[in-house]
């Protein structure tokens, strides 16, 4: 039985070792490229969607999408929608349904501003029964919002939030 040299041995390792490394490096930069490419997938209301007109949309700190809409808020967690939807004279949802903006503290609590029913909280740790808490316009109030029209939330470093009743 005939040997090969040492010397071809060496290069033939050499070689080998430099197959093997550029062959890790190459199919390690083709993973990464498809791992940096976005992936987008458009949600509508034939998804679940509560209305084809938004407003303002959120990603909250569970990583929840969340779609203010002209007919109600909308929760979509990668698969399926959650619709909030005000009812007369329930006070434990959403207190509109036209949502015009949205804003998550540092609490983790959502407060929903909308066009036709003033400013709702919503705080995901309390029971279902408590975890909307409904602001609305009060005539015979000192204090409270001065109209239930909310166009917008805005931070500050006073209270923390602020509703605009104006733009």
């Amino acid at each position: 039985m005939k040997y090969l040299p040492e010397s071809v041995l060496n290069k033939f390792n050499i070689f080998s070792i430099c197959f093997s490394f550029l062959t890790t490096v190459f199919c390690d930069s083709i993973a990464q490229a498809k791992a940096d490419r976005p992936f987008f997938r458009s949600v509508g209301t034939e998804n679940g969607l509560s209305h084809a007109k938004v407003n303002c949309i959120m990603q909250d700190k569970r990583g929840f999408l969340w779609f203010g809409t002209e007919d109600g808020l909308s929760r979509y967690d990668g698969r399926f929608f959650t619709i909030f939807k005000s009812q007369p004279n329930d006070t434990t949802c959403i207190s509109g349904n036209i949502i015009t903006d949205l804003h998550e503290d540092k609490n983790g609590i959502i407060w929903i501003a909308t066009a036709d029913g003033g400013l709702t909280r919503y705080n995901y740790h309390l029971p279902a029964s408590r975890q909307f808490k409904q602001y609305k316009y009060n005539a015979r109030a000192a204090t409270g919002l001065p109209e239930n029209h909310i166009s917008k939330i805005a931070e500050d470093a006073i209270c923390g939030w602020q509703p605009a009743t104006v733009l």
